[in-house]
């Protein structure tokens, strides 16, 4: 969800992934996302999964550093 709460989506039944417990306690985490279309789910992601690393575009990173400014 947008305030960075897992989703329970019939995909996740399809898809392979690490847990989300595991992920957490990956020492570096890489976070790639931009565009406008996903302003709400980058900044809910970055709450969730807390990236040691975040690549974006310009106007992603704008929005964000305005967001929590």
């Amino acid at each position: 969800g947008e305030d960075g709460a897992l989703v329970d989506h019939e995909v996740n039944a399809r898809a392979i992934a690490v847990s989300l417990d595991r992920l957490r306690r990956t020492p570096e985490r890489v976070l790639i996302s931009g565009g406008r279309d996903k302003l709400v789910a980058l900044a809910a992601s970055i709450r969730t999964l807390e990236p040691t690393t975040l690549i974006t575009d310009e106007q992603s990173a704008l929005w964000l550093a305005g967001r929590s400014a």
